[in-house]
């Protein structure tokens, strides 16, 4: 996200404790950023490996490689969720919501 935003804007990092389906204890970190969004109907092409959203860019602003597809395999391998939206605030950006469960004791 750092890479599409601009120096001299706000990334946002935030955890705190959830809950996932059956109230299972979990953990959601979640990534704010002032860059340029995605169009609704890309949002979770990112996930893929190597996607490019616009033919027209090139390797320096408009590929994903592979970092946002092993996140995504990672989040999945254990148990975890994913989302990413574009901001509902009035603010450009885009937002990256992971949720991970957690042990609790005696697990």
């Amino acid at each position: 996200m750092l890479l599409h935003t601009a120096s001299d804007s706000t990334v946002i990092a935030d955890i705190k404790k959830v809950e996932m389906e059956g109230n299972k204890p979990a953990l959601q970190i979640s990534i704010t950023d002032e860059g340029g969004g995605i169009a609704d109907k890309d949002l979770a092409r990112i996930f893929q490996p190597f996607v490019r959203l616009d033919s027209a860019r090139h390797r320096e602003t408009g590929g994903y490689g592979l970092g946002l597809a092993i996140v995504h395999a990672v989040v999945m391998a254990h148990k975890g969720q994913i989302h990413v939206y574009n901001r509902q605030d009035d603010i450009q950006g885009l937002v990256m919501q992971i949720t991970l469960p957690v042990n609790s004791e005696g697990d």
